[in-house]
Formats: structure tokens, sequence, C-alpha cells
């Protein structure tokens, strides 16, 4: 089983690196408005969507291509009394209509799909100098090409990039004004909480423990990046 099939199953919120604390600290530099339309690009459990629709009161839309990560998010929504639709489909092919949105979310989404794909469709959906916020793991340095299979192998990825790399990715999708920030190493601020799935099968349990495994050996070389593109 995927390391992603561990996350929904396990329900685990705020598995992005940095976890939900660093996302409560980005979005409060946002300036973020009740009058603003956001999309939550690959929502996993919707702790995020919730949080900012509960605290700025802005309209939120939600896509999520895991059936379990959906139903545990549109879960969250009902427990909160919060009206909030979950469109199920892959941020590779969006249904939404050009230039809608003021911000897009993506965390920890952009290093599973498609990147280009993902990118022209988050480029197309934001209104003119709309933004947009990825959150994603990086390699801080070059790694023999075992080490990088490795870590790529662990979570299902089909390689692990540099800030650099994911700089050009976002300028040849056509976004401008690229800014990059980075906080602590991402094993010191995970904050998780978890919606566990009944009879878990052992494999993801091995999954949990190959994380553990890489996080422990690539800790040097590992580390998150805020990327912040305009269009």
């Amino acid at each position: 089983m995927s390391y992603l099939a561990f996350l929904a199953s396990f329900g685990v919120s705020g598995a992005h690196p940095g976890g939900f604390r660093l996302t409560k600290k980005m979005l409060a530099t946002l300036g973020l408005r009740e009058d603003m339309n956001i999309l939550d690009a690959g929502c996993g459990t919707g702790e995020t969507a919730a949080y900012i629709a509960e605290t700025w009161g802005a309209k939120v839309s939600c896509i999520e291509l895991n059936p379990l990560m959906a139903d545990k998010a549109e879960k969250r929504m009902a427990d909160r009394g919060l009206q909030m639709n979950i469109h199920r489909g892959s941020v590779e092919d969006m249904p939404y209509e050009d230039n809608q949105f003021d911000l897009v979310l993506s965390e920890s989404v952009l290093a599973f799909v498609k990147k280009p794909a993902a990118l022209r469709e988050m480029h197309r959906v934001l209104k003119k100098n709309g933004v947009l916020i990825a959150n994603e793991l990086t390699l801080l340095n070059r790694l023999p090409a075992h080490s990088e299979r490795e870590i790529a192998d662990t979570y299902g990825l089909d390689t692990v990039l540099q800030q650099e790399d994911w700089i050009q990715l976002l300028f040849n999708s056509g976004f401008s004004h690229l800014h990059t920030f980075r906080e602590e190493p991402m094993w010191q601020q995970a904050q998780h909480d978890y919606q566990p799935s009944v009879n878990l099968p052992p494999e993801l349990i091995e999954n949990y423990k190959q994380h553990l495994l890489i996080m422990g050996k690539y800790q040097e070389h590992l580390s998150y990046k805020i990327f912040q593109g305009r269009k």
C-alpha cells in the first residue's frame, strides 16, 4: 500500500510538511478576507479549508481525489456545521471556471501528481493577480541516485525536487513574482490529528515505519519550502 493510502486510512490531518502549525502561521500572513474565493486544491481531510472558513468566513472550495480522504473531509464539514462541497476529482483536470479564485492553496499535493498539468490548472482557475501557495517536500542538496530513488519510492513520487526545480516549474506554468519561504526542518513541526478507519491492514503500519526510517536517515537533506507565485 502507498504512503497516501496510509494517510487516508489513518485520517491524518496536517500531514503536509510543517504540519498544521505551519499552515496557521502561513495563513495569518496572507491578509485573508470574507469576500475572497479560495480553492484548497487537494484538501485531504479538510482541516485547512474548515479553519479558513471558520476564521475568516471566506468562501472555500475543495477538490480531493482520494475517496477516503474526501469522505472524512465531508464528515469534518458536517460535524462543524460548515456548508462546503468537496468535489471528488484530480487537480490535473478541475471543474472550475477560468479566473475564479483569489487564492489557491496546495499543501503537499504537487509532489504526488503530474506537476505541469496541475500547475497549469491552478494558474487557469486563478483570477488575474491571484496567488498560489504551495507547500512541498524539497531536497536541500543532490544525493546519490539510489538515495533519491529510495525517498521517491517511499512516498510514491516520480522524483524529489530541489528548490530551483520547483521554481522553474512554477515559472514555466505562467507564475511570476515568485517567492520562497522555509521554516524549521519539517520533522520538528509536525502536528496532526487523526480520524482512523477501522480494520487497518498491517501494510499501513509498515508504511508508517518506512516513513519514520526515511525521515531519520535523510533528515539533513530533506526540508520543505513554501512557494508563492502570482498569476
